[in-house]
């Protein structure tokens, strides 16, 4: 199975990658950090590896992850400009 990393820092050393072209379903209590995980994972991915990745919600809108995620320094509305 091949693996893609997820350029989280520390996390590479416990876990060495998730499957490449799978999906990854990340769930748990709010405020444990999913959306943090998640996002951190597609935006390195796609900014330092060139993977492409999907960050899909059902409770938050477009605007307010983007704003959310200015705050942790990825820049998500730079990214869809380039898809």
């Amino acid at each position: 199975m091949t693996k893609v990393k997820t350029g989280i820092d520390g996390f590479g050393e416990t876990v060495p990658g998730l499957p490449r072209g799978g999906i990854v379903i990340v769930s748990g209590n709010p405020g444990t950090g999913k959306t943090s995980f998640a996002a951190s994972f597609v935006y390195n991915g796609a900014v330092k590896y060139r993977e492409p990745g999907v960050y899909a919600s059902l409770i938050e809108d477009e605007r307010r992850f983007y704003s959310y995620m200015r705050g942790f320094g990825y820049d998500f509305e730079k990214l869809g400009d380039r898809a």
